[in-house]
């Protein structure tokens, strides 16, 4: 399932990551040791996210606006 509101990067060796084209507004923003394995679209499973919001960071983005925000990895 495509949106425009959720993305998914993976870090590469440094642990950096970047998003590009979200519109404005605010988001959670979590880093995952790893995805649930049942399926290429599982991580946006309604359940799944609602159980992150705990532990995110939330981040408001406005147009063309570039950020850094330094997360830890939660275990799932």
């Amino acid at each position: 399932m495509a949106s425009r509101f959720m993305r998914r990067a993976i870090a590469g060796e440094r642990g950096v990551f970047s998003l590009k084209g979200l519109p404005f507004g605010s988001y959670y923003v979590v880093a995952l040791d790893r995805v649930p394995d049942d399926g290429s679209d599982a991580w946006q499973d309604p359940e799944f996210l609602a159980a992150l919001v705990q532990n995110a960071t939330t981040l408001t983005v406005r147009d063309g606006q570039s950020q850094t925000i330094d997360l830890r990895p939660v275990t799932r």
